[in-house]
């Protein structure tokens, strides 16, 4: 027995072979377009990944965003903050930015993802560092989670 919230469908034919076979074509007609629809809905209503949201919420033509855009996956082993200063765009000197501009964006992503993460707005991290190596390199590698990075590159390619 249905309930009040549940729809249903109701479907008619002469009680004839022809009337059957067309109810049941019809049927299956019916179900193919019920679940194309329903799955269309899902997939619009899907909440994109914690990248995405992190890459939104910062502000576009920063720094940091284009920190963000530049942070290698972790499977790749990461980036200190002075490798990355030399892949970022130069600024109005022409000079790369050193190492302690690409911290300050660095730490501005971090801030942001621990803000977002707090709110709900996030799950879990997007970008995080390793300090293996620190006592050689007297730096952090930051990396961006594998999954994020294909995620990230993803929604970079479509817009």
């Amino acid at each position: 027995m249905a309930t009040a919230a549940e729809s249903q469908l109701v479907l008619t034919a002469p009680a004839t072979d022809a009337g059957v076979n067309a109810l049941v074509e019809e049927a299956h007609r019916f179900r193919d377009e019920w679940f194309a629809r329903r799955s269309a809905t899902i997939e619009s209503t899907k909440k994109p990944h914690d990248a995405v949201t992190l890459h939104t919420k910062l502000r576009n033509g920063t720094r940091s965003r284009e920190a963000l855009e530049l942070l290698p996956p972790e499977s790749a082993g990461g980036v200190t903050p002075e490798e990355l200063g030399l892949q970022m765009q130069p600024g109005k000197d022409g000079c790369a930015p050193d190492k302690k501009s690409a911290r300050a964006a660095l730490r501005v992503v971090l801030v942001a993802q621990d803000r977002l993460i707090k709110k709900g707005q996030m799950a879990a991290k997007v970008v995080d560092i390793d300090f293996g190596r620190y006592d050689v390199e007297r730096a952090g590698r930051y990396f961006v989670f594998d999954d994020a990075r294909k995620a990230l590159d993803e929604y970079l390619q479509t817009t």
